[in-house]
């Protein structure tokens, strides 16, 4: 397992056990990008800055061309 895989694995095992843990879901967001994992990246984002978790403006717009138009 890479070090992406393991950093995913180890954010997700703290988001299980605290799913409010909001810098886990931003610390996800960026390892499932740097992975091309765009959708679940996305996600993982919204659900930080909905906690109220600071997520750098620069990744927010690198985020976008990957979101789907509602």
């Amino acid at each position: 397992m890479g070090a992406r895989e393991k950093a995913i694995a180890s954010y997700q095992k703290a988001i299980n056990i605290n799913p409010n843990y909001a810098a886990a879901h931003s610390n996800i967001a960026v390892a499932y990008f740097n992975n091309k994992d765009y959708q679940p990246a996305i996600e993982h984002c919204d659900k930080a800055l909905g906690l109220g978790h600071k997520v750098s403006p620069e990744f927010i717009r690198l985020l976008k061309p990957y979101r789907k138009e509602a």
